[in-house]
């Protein structure tokens, strides 16, 4: 039996290592998803990096002190980053950019106490993180006037997050969530058209006069699975770090919590793929089955797209999805440096359906239509 299983196993490997389309949903989906989102937002604040153009006319102490609150205000990354840059008067605002302009005169007007604009412009179609930046110029410029008058701050404000932790930068949330979703494309997906196919070309009929147990194959099939979704997902976190520049926690600290957390996570997703394909007969029906699985992960179980839309009701009933279960205990232990020890709740959930996947795909599976 143990044999058997080796010989599956490597058989398996060199199969998923030949297909060309196993390794591209396995290694470069999501190297190609992470850098599709990271350009579309940025890598360094919640909504991406905004461009801030500063023309300054005026080149007085005045006009310093406010370029000064504009940098301030555009480094802290609340809500948003800006990189500052100081282009020709006369030359063109460059494309999304938001181009703020310090009039001549701007000192002279401010020693007289006489009203003086300061223009903000920028391209409402250039996207989310250039609409936030000009919104920022208005409160910034009410601060720099009630400094200059030198009035109290009388009223301030006190802003405190009342979760129980630090909220996730907008890289990290994205890596965490692009990961399980590769995990489930090449595993819980792939695994089940793989096994969908084998049955529809009739290769199941061969291997059925084996003196094998179709428990032998199975377990087969979701160690190389699972070896192969382990890989990408170290290969990720790789390239993240020094091919994207994420600003990465230190990992070898937590390098084992992580990896656990993958394995159980990995296992539930290919014990997911195995327990669908169980019944289904054609790659059609098996495509249709776990990309529809799939996109409903993708919208109710916080990998990509935060649940704060739902009612407090349905978050509740979404965070004990298994899928949820896993992003929270991989960017628990990824991001937070929290040890498996405890991740009791989440290690239970993804455990009970894991076992429960595995016992319907010994109680349903067959190897072809008698």
């Amino acid at each position: 039996m143990y044999r058997a299983f080796v010989g599956l196993l490597l058989n398996e490997l060199r199969t998923l290592l030949r297909a060309r389309i196993s390794l591209f949903w396995t290694f470069a989906f999501p190297l190609v998803f992470l850098a599709m989102m990271l350009m579309s937002y940025g890598n360094q604040g919640s909504l991406g990096a905004a461009s801030i153009e500063i023309v300054d006319r005026d080149h007085s102490a005045r006009s310093a002190e406010y370029v000064a609150a504009v940098r301030s205000a555009f480094t802290s990354g609340d809500p948003i980053v800006g990189r500052l840059s100081f282009p020709e008067p006369n030359s063109p605002p460059a494309r999304g950019a938001v181009r703020v302009t310090i009039p001549a005169g701007f000192a002279e007007a401010l020693s007289r106490q006489q009203p003086m604009g300061i223009e903000v412009a920028y391209d409402f179609a250039s996207g989310l993180s250039t609409q936030v930046a000009s919104k920022i110029f208005k409160p910034l410029t009410i601060r720099f006037n009630a400094q200059l008058a030198r009035a109290p701050m009388l009223v301030a404000v006190d802003v405190r997050n009342l979760g129980s932790r630090i909220p996730i930068p907008f890289t990290l949330y994205m890596l965490t969530g692009v990961m399980v979703m590769s995990m489930m494309t090449a595993g819980m997906n792939s695994t089940c058209n793989a096994i969908a196919e084998m049955r529809q070309r009739n290769t199941f009929k061969f291997m059925a006069m084996l003196p094998m147990r179709p428990s032998t194959y199975l377990a087969a099939v979701l160690t190389a699975r699972l070896i192969m979704v382990f890989l990408s997902a170290h290969v990720l976190l790789l390239v993240a770090a020094y091919g994207f520049g994420l600003a990465l926690p230190p990992l070898f600290d937590r390098l084992g919590d992580v990896a656990l957390v993958l394995i159980a996570g990995g296992t539930m997703l290919i014990a997911a793929g195995l327990a669908v394909s169980a019944r289904i007969q054609r790659v059609a029906t098996a495509g249709m089955v776990t990309n529809f699985i799939y996109l409903s992960m993708v919208f109710v179980a916080d990998l990509t797209m935060p649940l704060s839309s739902y009612s407090e009701h349905t978050r509740a009933w979404l965070a004990l999805l298994p899928v949820s279960q896993f992003v929270v205990a991989l960017r628990a232990t990824l991001i937070d440096g929290v040890s498996v020890s405890q991740l009791g709740q989440p290690f239970l959930i993804m455990g009970v359906c894991t076992a429960g996947f595995l016992l319907i795909t010994r109680l349903l599976f067959f190897w072809h239509k008698t």
